[in-house]
């Protein structure tokens, strides 16, 4: 019996130090998601129940603003935090260096006598801090305690290396989130400047194209201005002193002024095209029943030409969005274009077509057609290549149609005739940019 019982002791001794392991080993589970202060308290407390300590002093240093954090419990497991600084003063000779420090025995500076102290590095060179553990234990620390001691330690020193990780990997994110921040503003800067610089220079070119469209304006309406004025002079001159050709020449002078005042009708209505084409309101219009309405209007223009009008699959054009009056005004230019190529006479054809996505618009003559080096200008403001013409009528089709989305083209020749192509997109609601400059792009035929 006398042999078994200093190997039941050891038993014993063995399974509290392997349950005491155990427990430190476990410190990194509770610890997860603590902050330093939790952790340093669970140390000081699990420490000071293991070792039977009279205190426990956890010192743990933190990345500058933050001052040091100091941890301190007594043997009965109180909270002496309000004395853990005074505590730190009488253990500031073991509260640093690398290493654990031996035994000393010193005044016990939470109580009467002395006491037994040992102190326990948190990481290498204690760069996370320092543990003293107190006892009035003659034979404080065994080597089983000095194990704990050092097992927990080296614990906790894992774990603040692993928070000032974190610790730095945060501040690097948020630093690096600052960062972003800061160059994505200045990239929404730079594309508001940009965006500023373009509608500056958009400005600028409206501003000269108005410039050049006035200059045109007061040149157009001085022709038939002078023509007209010119007219009601003769029409006094022959109502003051009738002449025998009176019976002639007043009708004539009636109809040129009518005439006159027709074209000058025409260049106003241009101009207002120009005005309204970036604040139109599309609605669903039935397509085919509007361009057949036109056409019966435009069969008098036609056949005062000797021209021919015919439709080609208008009625099967079914519904898109688009703006009547405007889009009238973009075929009628067409048409008059058409008619005025044809002076001797032919077939103007105006033909339809629709497809899963577009509503297509042809209008076709049989004309001379149109040179080459002249294709690449036909829509430019102010070009014209016919006597009289304003150079209008093409530039307000686009402009029209690239308000409503879509595109105007042209196919033509010398001899071949000329077919311009309206292209507008099949769907049930309005285009999401009322103005024609983010609309597509024009093309050109070759």
């Amino acid at each position: 019996m006398g042999q078994r019982e200093p190997l039941s002791d050891d038993l014993r001794a063995l399974r509290r130090c392997i349950r005491d392991v155990v427990a430190l080993s476990a410190l990194s589970a509770i610890w997860l998601g603590y902050d330093a202060k939790r952790m340093a308290e669970s140390l000081a407390n699990v420490l000071l129940d293991m070792l039977r300590l009279d205190f426990i002093y956890v010192y743990v240093q933190r990345p500058p603003p933050a001052r040091p954090l100091e941890v301190a419990r007594t043997e009965e497991g109180s909270n002496i935090a309000g004395k853990a600084p005074l505590l730190g003063q009488a253990l500031a000779p073991w509260l640093h260096g690398t290493g654990p420090h031996p035994p000393v025995s010193i005044g016990n500076p939470v109580g009467s006598g002395s006491v037994r102290i040992v102190s326990s590095s948190l990481g290498l060179g204690a760069e996370y801090g320092t543990v003293v553990a107190g006892s009035q234990r003659v034979d404080f620390p065994t080597e089983t305690e000095s194990l704990l001691l050092a097992l927990g330690t080296n614990q906790a020193a894992l774990m603040f290396a692993r928070l000032r990780a974190e610790a730095a990997v945060q501040q690097a994110y948020t630093e690096l989130e600052h960062r972003v921040h800061e160059r994505t503003a200045a990239l929404y800067r730079e594309m508001a400047e940009r965006r500023r610089l373009e509608q500056e220079a958009q400005r600028a070119q409206h501003f000269a194209l108005l410039g050049r469209l006035a200059a045109g304006v007061s040149h157009e309406i001085r022709n038939p201005l002078s023509v007209i004025f010119l007219h009601v002079d003769l029409l006094e001159e022959e109502l003051r002193a009738p002449s025998p050709d009176s019976a002639t020449r007043l009708p004539e002078a009636l109809a040129e002024i009518r005439t006159q005042l027709a074209r000058l009708d025409d260049l106003v209505q241009d101009y207002l095209s120009l005005v309204r084409v970036v604040h139109i309101d599309h609605t669903l219009q039935d397509v085919g029943a509007i361009v057949q309405a036109w056409a019966q209007e435009w069969q008098g223009l036609a056949a005062a030409r000797g021209v021919t009008l015919q439709l080609d699959g208008i009625a099967d054009l079914g519904q898109a969005v688009l703006h009547e009056s405007t889009f009238r005004r973009a075929m009628l230019n067409l048409v008059q274009n058409a008619l005025d190529a044809m002076p001797q006479g032919g077939h103007l054809t105006l033909r339809g077509q629709r497809t899963a996505t577009q509503v297509q618009l042809q209008v076709q003559d049989t004309g001379d057609g149109i040179a080459a080096e002249h294709l690449p200008k036909i829509f430019e403001p102010l070009y014209t290549t016919k006597p009289g013409g304003t150079g209008l009528g093409l530039y307000i089709v686009q402009e029209i149609l690239a308000a409503h989305g879509g595109q105007v083209s042209v196919e033509s020749g010398r001899g071949q005739g000329t077919t311009f192509t309206l292209t507008l997109a099949h769907r049930a609601e309005a285009p999401g940019a009322p103005g024609g400059h983010s609309a597509p792009s024009t093309q050109q035929g070759p």
